[in-house]
């Protein structure tokens, strides 16, 4: 059950940039993959994907995204060559949705989550879009704490 957060793009206040931040790239697929993996682990998302299923979805993720026009407004911090923090966006009726942020196992509580969904915004924001939505797996709440503490407000509980 996901719970409903919405974000007025006005709104956005964007803090300085981390040196590895930067747009997902095709190139990235494998990298994203096993950021997946890492991430999601032992998490309340984690559906006990393996290597197989997180590359299927990094790749279908990064076509769809493309093909709708967000691949640049998708943002990943690197780190030491490997994806440290991700924020994947895609369209969802008439708005953006933040599909996905994660961050590695290794850099968890380093601001990489915050620093990857400000810059997706504000890469949002520049292309002229004006709301986006989020929804978080209810019990998730190291989310909530992120996206609330960006100014998201919930719009729907999960029952």
């Amino acid at each position: 059950m996901k719970n409903q957060f919405t974000f007025d793009l006005a709104d956005l206040d964007v803090s300085p940039a981390h040196p590895g931040l930067r747009a997902l790239g095709h190139a990235d697929v494998g990298s994203l993959a096993k950021l997946l993996l890492s991430a999601y682990r032992d998490t309340p998302d984690d559906e006990g994907e393996g290597p197989e299923e997180a590359l299927e979805a990094a790749e279908s993720f990064t076509s769809q995204a493309d093909e709708a026009g967000l691949l640049g407004c998708c943002c990943v911090v690197e780190i030491g060559g490997e994806l440290g923090a991700a924020c994947l966006v895609a369209p969802w009726n008439d708005v953006v949705l933040i599909s996905t942020i994660m961050t590695d196992v290794k850099h968890k509580k380093q601001g990489l989550g915050t620093t990857v969904l400000e810059a997706s915004l504000e890469a949002l924001r520049m292309r002229g879009h004006s709301r986006v939505i989020a929804f978080i797996t209810a019990g998730n709440r190291a989310s909530e704490r992120l996206f609330i503490g960006m100014g998201f407000v919930e719009v729907h509980r999960a029952r």
